[in-house]
């Protein structure tokens, strides 16, 4: 029986080196993903399977397997190559597919053998060339052949993760933000999965809390609408990534709140209209942004906001008024990142084209680094800046007043383990970077 080796690579400061290694961090920093598990669904009986994550498993090179199949981003892309590299002194053919290969395939297939764009409908291809002995050095996934596989998650078994109960209900996103992968990578196309088997799916876990890991929910307002009264008679609590648009939908939102949701993680990125413009996300408005919010805290939904800076309308003051935004908007939790320009985006073309672009090292590319020339400041501005408002927001203090702030609509809608996980696993990643000095 020949073997395929799936494997997830993580960033150096996470990954496992050495054989009896423990997993880096805590357990609230271990959270898998779906790639692997959604092609190993789609593997053949006739195949047996592996699966190494090295945030939790450490990758031994001399580990049999006739293919292996390598998933990526932009910032654990180098590892990846890295991998692939061995593997092919060993005279075993590897894939290499994700959100980086996708946008930089011309890159990736000097690695290995690339996949841009979905991996789904083209495995099957790509197994039938395999046995055949005439892969092609690229495959391009038709988006127009898409459909959606229920992971197998056998292949999470015994691994030390935080929770594993993540479903898919969407992909892609109908926004167009110059700085994000998904934007470019779906080019506005946004795929829903049947709503039956999502309801299955949920069903078959047994878990009480779902992680949504849709990049927008409600990209398709009337397909969320059905999921979620769908939800209803499954009584969990649930949480996802969407737009602060469902805040100003009534019917949406109540559906929402009814169906369980308790968190949402909502990309406003900037407090400014004219950064918001500039980031091609000219849905966004400031003035909508705090009704919103105030519609999520009033259907008692916790909010996580993610906040980047570095556009060229930011200055030092940015910083401040972005915390004074937070503060008085009561946000529950925050994603903070430098403007990360990923490759062959509009936004890293753009500053590409103007010279802006200082360091081409994918390793940087991971929302701490800055990685071009801002206008109004420094980089070391810059990082200090977000680095500052991140020590602010997590301070004890702080997180105290928003857990007794919270409390009654905690307990009243069963997400008080949520909100003190949330933390948890916040205040574990900073520690991990602090001692590691990737925060100033």
């Amino acid at each position: 029986m020949k073997k395929i080796l799936f494997i997830s690579p993580t960033r150096e400061w996470l990954r496992m080196k050495h054989k009896g290694d423990k997993p880096k961090g805590t357990l609230f920093l271990r959270l898998p993903s779906l790639a692997a598990p959604t092609l190993a669904a789609l593997t053949p009986k006739e195949y047996e399977f592996a699966y190494i994550d090295e945030q939790v498993d450490f990758l031994d090179f001399d580990e049999q397997a006739d293919l292996v199949a390598i998933i990526c981003n932009t910032s654990t892309a180098n590892r990846a190559y890295e991998i692939a590299d061995e593997f092919k002194k060993r005279n075993i053919p590897v894939i290499i597919g994700g959100v980086h290969p996708t946008l930089n395939y011309d890159e990736a297939r000097s690695h290995g053998i690339a996949v841009s764009g979905p991996a789904e409908p083209v495995w099957e291809e790509i197994l039938n060339d395999f046995e055949n002995g005439n892969l092609k050095e690229l495959y391009h996934g038709n988006y127009t052949k898409f459909h959606f596989a229920t992971p197998d998650r056998r292949i999470f078994k015994n691994k030390p993760y935080a929770f594993t109960a993540m479903v898919e209900t969407s992909r892609g996103c109908i926004h167009h933000c110059n700085f994000c992968s998904t934007a470019s990578s779906f080019s506005g196309k946004f795929f829903t999965k049947n709503i039956s088997e999502v309801i299955d799916e949920i069903k078959s876990l047994d878990s009480k809390f779902i992680m949504f890991v849709d990049d927008n929910i409600i990209g398709n307002p009337e397909h969320a609408k059905k999921l979620f009264q769908a939800l209803i008679p499954l009584k969990i609590k649930w949480g996802s990534e969407t737009t602060y648009l469902m805040g100003l939908n009534e019917e949406l939102l109540d559906l929402a709140a009814k169906s369980g949701c308790v968190g949402v993680f909502v990309g406003f990125e900037a407090v400014s209209d004219k950064t918001l413009e500039a980031y091609d996300k000219g849905f966004g408005r400031l003035s909508l942004y705090r009704k919103a919010i105030d519609n999520f805290h009033k259907k008692g939904i916790m909010i996580q906001g993610s906040f980047i800076f570095g556009s060229d309308n930011d200055n030092i003051e940015t910083f401040d008024q972005t915390f004074k935004f937070i503060e008085e908007n009561e946000i529950d939790g925050v994603f903070l990142g430098v403007t990360t320009p990923l490759p062959q985006t509009p936004l890293f073309n753009k500053l590409k084209e103007e010279n802006r672009i200082t360091d081409y090292d994918w390793d940087k590319y991971d929302y701490k680094h800055c990685v071009f020339s801002p206008k109004q400041m420094t980089k070391a501005e810059l990082v200090k800046g977000m680095s500052r408002i991140h020590r602010k927001f997590f301070r004890l203090d702080r997180i105290i007043f928003r857990l007794l702030k919270r409390f009654p609509t905690l307990v009243k809608r069963g997400s008080l383990h949520i909100f003190l996980a949330y933390y948890l696993m916040s205040l574990s990643r900073l520690k991990l970077l602090r001692s590691l000095r990737q925060l100033s």
